[in-house]
Order: structure tokens, then C-alpha cells, then sequence
């Protein structure tokens, strides 16, 4: 009875964006509906995370989605970054319907429009190949890393060989190029079918000693993940108790949690 029905919400969200912006100035959002104007997609950047972003935060980006729970599903996409304090940084996010080839690259046009397209850009997210499709389209200049921690759970799934994970998370965190390919090289030995399964998924992608771009210490989309776990209960309330939560949750009282 308090957050009222989920339908009624839906017709709520764009008079609370419209008070969002006044109270939030440089706050941006987008609210896409199909042919008979119903709800397709959700876009907010708050005009401080924009700012913050621009003036002060290394140029990575952490990139990753999960289900919401309500009536009628969807899914929320979750980009974060990280401060000088290694503290999670939410840039934007939205709403879709599922992630696909095209709501992953409605989500990136929105989001190029706030912070450009750079070679210092890079992006930190799983393997999903809508992600790595939107990602090349919409940021052809920006590097593309792959989650280490992902790619370990793949490694276990798959193979289990506990001298290869162990091998593997060395090999990626080391910077120097002659460690890489001599821990690269006892990875071979210990298991042909973990090495074969790193090399197709494109050293330079999750290695930091060939990786083209400038990770920083994020190695991980756990950034993202880490939110994402934040907001669990939250992702069952209607659309615009979502996005006030989400609100007060990043508000300045609590960053020391969150931001």
C-alpha cells in the first residue's frame, strides 16, 4: 500500500524525473515508450555523478546488469567507477527489458553523450557479447577489459584444475610481459584446455602486462557487482520507488557506504 501499484508507477516516473532534474541540477534522463506509449526504457545520470565523473574519476568503467523482481521483470544496467579512496562510484544506469544487442546500445549512445569517447576510456565488464558489441559501436576509440574474476569462475566450472586457477590470477595481475608468458607457459603444462580457453578469450583482454589501455588496480566489474548486491531488496519495488531509492541511498549522508 505504501509504494502503491507497479502500473501506477510506471505513469509516475516522468513527473519524478521531471522534480528529480529541478533539485539535482545537470541531472539527465531518458524515458523511451514503443508505438503505443508504453514503457520501454529508463536512462539517469544525477548531474553530481556527472561532475564527479568529468573532473575527478580515473576513466574506467565498470559495466554490468541484473533482474529486477517485480511484476513485470526487466532488467537494471549499472555503470560505476571508482575514487581516489577505491569506494564504488555509480555514473548511470538505467531500466530495460532484457540485455540485448539493442538495450545495451540505447544504455551506451545515452552514455556517450555525457562523457565522450577517448583512448584513455576503458570499460570493465564480463564477456557477454551485447555488452562487447555496444561497447565497439558506440566507443570504437575506448579499451575493452574483461572481468579476471569471471573468467576465473569460467576456469573452475569448466576445468576445476586448482594449479591453473591459482597460475591464471598471478598471470593476470603481473605488469611485466616476460612473467606473463613464463606463468603463461607453466599454465600450458599444468592444462592444455585452460590455456586454450584464456588464449580465445584474447590476452590482451584480461592480461594487465599486454592490456593496451591503462586499468588502473580494477581488474574486476566488482564494483558493479558489489552494487548491484547493495540494491537486491530494492529491485522488487515499482519503477519510481526503485529510482528514489537509489536516490537516497547515493545521497551525500551515506557515501561513505556507497560512493
Amino acid at each position: 500500500m505504501l509504494h502503491g501499484t507497479s502500473g501506477d508507477s510506471f505513469q509516475k516516473l516522468s513527473s519524478y524525473c521531471h522534480v528529480l532534474g529541478e533539485s539535482n541540477p545537470g541531472t539527465v534522463t531518458h524515458i523511451e515508450v514503443d508505438s503505443r506509449n508504453r514503457f520501454y526504457y529508463f536512462f539517469l545520470a544525477f548531474g553530481t555523478s556527472i561532475r564527479g565523473y568529468i573532473h575527478y574519476l580515473r576513466p574506467v568503467i565498470c559495466v554490468d546488469g541484473s533482474h529486477l523482481k517485480g511484476p513485470y521483470k526487466g532488467t537494471l544496467l549499472l555503470t560505476t567507477g571508482q575514487n581516489a579512496n577505491k569506494q564504488i562510484y555509480l555514473l548511470a544506469w538505467g531500466i530495460v527489458d532484457a540485455k540485448t544487442n539493442r538495450s545495451w546500445m540505447w544504455f551506451m549512445s545515452n552514455l556517450k553523450e555525457l562523457i565522450g569517447d577517448s583512448t584513455e576510456l576503458v570499460f570493465d565488464s564480463n564477456r557477454k557479447n551485447s555488452i562487447s558489441n555496444a561497447i565497439a559501436h558506440v566507443f570504437p576509440l575506448s579499451q575493452r577489459g574483461y572481468c579476471i574474476w569471471h573468467l576465473e569462475k569460467n576456469l573452475i566450472q569448466r576445468y576445476n584444475n586448482a594449479s591453473a586457477i591459482f597460475l591464471f590470477k598471478l598471470t593476470a595481475r603481473t605488469s611485466r610481459v616476460e612473467e606473463f608468458e613464463r606463468l603463461m607457459g607453466q599454465i600450458r603444462r599444468v592444462s592444455e584446455h585452460a590455456y586454450g580457453y584464456l588464449e580465445r578469450a584474447g590476452f590482451s583482454f584480461w592480461s594487465r602486462a599486454l592490456f593496451f589501455g591503462q586499468r588502473h588496480n580494477i581488474l574486476t566489474d566488482n564494483n558493479a557487482e558489489s552494487l548491484n548486491s547493495i540494491l537486491r531488496h530494492a529491485r522488487s519495488l515499482p519503477i519510481t520507488c526503485l529510482v528514489e531509492h537509489i536516490r537516497q541511498t547515493l545521497r551525500p549522508s551515506n557515501q561513505c557506504n556507497c560512493m
